[in-house]
């Protein structure tokens, strides 16, 4: 497994309570949010939803987790979904 950039645990926990925190939900949505971004680039919710087989809803609340982390971004870009358009995300760059 990818290490994770949020864990659901303290540093003060015991290893089975970190090794927990690696598997809850929300940082297995990270993941593959973050695999869906890197492998297809820039997308709406609805687009990274598609491709990272999670719900729309569970997209959108870590998109607005991973932006507190500054590991995406909004593109400025509007994209159609299925209703509406929508606001286009991207990952971070990392200056090198």
């Amino acid at each position: 497994m990818e290490t994770s950039i949020h864990t659901r645990a303290r540093r003060t926990d015991p290893s089975t309570s970190r090794e927990a925190g690696q598997l809850a939900p929300s940082t297995y949505h990270y993941n593959k949010i973050i695999e869906a971004l890197k492998s297809f680039g820039p997308m709406g919710v609805h687009g990274i939803a598609l491709v990272s087989d999670l719900d729309p809803s569970q997209v959108f609340r870590r998109m607005k987790e991973l932006e507190r982390f500054g590991v995406v971004c909004l593109t400025g870009e509007r994209v159609p979904s299925p209703t509406r358009y929508e606001r286009e995300w991207q990952l971070v760059e990392v200056m090198q």
